[in-house]
C-alpha cells in the first residue's frame, strides 16, 4: 500500500514502475531547502563581522530554522495526512523563499534570527510532505531505494552552498539570503506543475479517518519508530553540529580563507551523501540498520578525539571528519528505509516522519548551539566530550533497535 497527497491508501498493483525523473524532481526540492541549512554555516564568519555577534549567537542562526521541528514535527506530520502533502510542499517552499529574502534586508542578528525562524514554518512542514509524493510515484520494490536517495537531500544541498565559498566571499552574505529565496519561489512554482501529475493514480480506496490523538498513539507505542526517532535525533546533533561551525573552526582556529574551509567541508559532506545513498544498496544486501547505526555512532566518538585536537592540522582535521560524516550518512539513510517496515499503517507514514523529523529537528536546533556555546566556555579541544558522550547513547539506541520488531513481524 501507498498513500496519495490526499491522505488516501493505494493498490500497490496500480504502480509498478518508479517515475523516476519525478523522484528527482521532488527530491530536488529537499535539496534546495537544505540550501537554506548550509547557506548560515557557510556565511557564519562574514555575518558575525557584518551584525558583530558573539559565536554562541551565530551558532543559533545556523539552527534557528529547526525551532518549528523541534516543537511541533508531530503534529505537523499528523496534519500532513489530513491536508493535501503537495499543498504543504508547495506553500513550504514559498514561505521558505519568502523568508529568506526578507532575512537578505536584516539589519541585526535579532532580525535575522526571526527570520531564520521563519524559514523553519516553511522547511519543516515541505520536508515531513515530500517523502508521501516521493512513494506515491514508486513502486513497493523500489521503496528502500527512493527513500534512501530522498535522505541524501541535506548532504547534496549542503555540499553544494559550500561549494559557493567564493561567490558568498565575494558578494556577501546578503546576495546569498537573496539567491536562496528566489531559488526557493520559483522551485514552489515546479512544484505546481509536477505534483499534480503524480498525485492520483487510479485504483484509490478511502482509509478509514481515526482522531489525531489516536493515530500518534498508534505510532509511538511501537519501539520501531521511537527507537528511531531518538538515532535521528543523536545524529543530527552531531552531523549539524560539526558541519554548521566545521567552516568557523578552519577560519579561526586553522587561519583557512572560506574558500578553503568550505571546499574542504563540501567534501565532507559529499562522503555524507555517499553513506545516504549506500544505505539502501546495504540495507537490500542484508546489512541490518542496527549495526549500520552502532558502527556509525562508534566512529563519531573515536573520531571527534582527532577533529578538535589542537595539534592537527587542517588535512588531518578533514580526512577524519570524513570518515566521521561520511560513514555517518548511513544513520538518515538507514532511518528513512526503516520507517515504513515500523509504520503501523501505510496512511500513518507522515505521522512516524513527523516523530522522526520532530526527533531529528531538535538535534539541529540544540546541536551547532551547544557546540558553540561549549566552544566559546571551554575551548574546541574540549568538544570531543560532548561527541564521546552522544556516541556511548547511540551504541545502546543501536542494540535497542536489534530488539524492535517490524509491523510485520509482530
Amino acid at each position: 500500500m501507498t498513500l496519495t497527497p490526499d491522505g488516501m491508501t493505494l493498490n500497490p498493483m496500480t504502480e509498478t514502475r518508479t517515475r523516476w525523473p519525478v523522484v528527482f524532481a521532488l527530491v530536488g526540492a529537499g535539496v534546495i531547502c537544505a540550501f537554506q541549512v548550509g547557506k548560515a554555516a557557510i556565511a557564519v564568519p562574514l555575518v558575525r563581522h557584518d551584525l558583530n555577534l558573539s559565536l554562541s549567537f551565530a551558532s543559533w542562526l545556523v539552527s534557528a530554522y529547526a525551532a518549528l521541528g523541534a516543537l511541533a514535527g508531530l503534529a505537523i506530520g499528523i496534519g500532513v495526512t489530513r491536508v493535501s502533502p503537495r499543498a504543504v510542499a508547495i506553500g513550504g517552499m514559498a514561505l521558505l523563499g519568502v523568508a529568506s529574502c526578507l532575512g537578505a534586508a536584516a539589519t541585526s542578528g535579532e532580525m535575522l534570527l526571526v527570520t531564520r525562524v521563519i524559514e523553519g514554518f516553511g522547511f519543516i512542514p515541505a520536508v515531513i510532505a515530500m517523502p508521501s509524493l516521493i512513494r506515491a510515484v514508486s513502486s513497493p520494490r523500489d521503496d528502500d531505494m527512493v527513500m534512501s536517495v530522498w535522505s541524501s537531500y541535506v548532504p547534496i544541498g549542503m555540499v553544494m552552498i559550500m561549494l559557493a565559498g567564493p561567490w558568498v566571499a565575494a558578494g556577501g552574505w546578503r546576495l546569498l539570503w537573496l539567491g536562496n529565496g528566489v531559488l526557493a519561489i520559483l522551485y514552489a512554482g515546479v512544484l505546481a506543475l509536477v505534483a499534480p501529475t503524480v498525485a492520483v493514480r487510479s485504483g484509490v480506496q478511502s482509509a478509514p479517518r481515526r482522531s489525531a490523538l489516536d493515530n500518534a498513539r498508534d505510532v509511538l507505542r511501537l519501539r520501531g519508530p521511537v527507537v528511531l526517532a531518538l538515532s535521528f535525533c543523536l545524529y543530527t546533533v552531531h552531523y549539524h553540529a560539526l558541519v554548521g561551525l566545521m567552516p568557523t573552526l578552519m577560519i579561526d582556529r586553522l587561519g583557512l580563507s572560506i574558500t578553503t574551509a568550505g571546499a574542504l567541508v563540501a567534501l565532507t559532506i559529499f562522503f555524507n551523501a555517499i553513506g545516504n545513498l549506500s544505505a539502501g544498496w546495504l540495507n537490500r544486501v542484508g546489512v541490518p540498520p542496527w549495526m549500520l547505526l552502532a558502527i556509525s555512532f562508534v566512529l563519531m566518538a573515536t573520531m571527534s578525539l582527532g577533529i578538535f585536537s589542537p595539534y592537527a592540522p587542517a588535512a588531518l582535521v578533514a580526512a577524519l571528519a570524513c570518515v566521521s560524516v561520511g560513514f555517518s550518512g548511513v544513520v538518515p539513510g538507514s532511518v528513512f528505509v526503516c520507517a515504513p517496515s515500523y509504520t503501523p499503517r501505510p496512511e500513518l507514514l507522515s505521522v512516524t516522519l513527523g516523530v522522526i523529523v520532530q526527533a531529528s529537528t531538535i538535534g539541529q536546533f540544540l546541536g551547532p548551539a551547544a557546540l558553540g556555546a561549549w566552544a566559546d566556555n571551554f575551548g574546541w579541544s574540549s568538544a570531543p566530550i560532548l561527541f564521546v558522550t552522544l556516541g556511548v547513547m547511540g551504541l545502546a539506541l543501536s542494540f535497542a533497535l536489534r530488539g524492535a520488531k517490524t509491523v510485520a513481524q509482530q
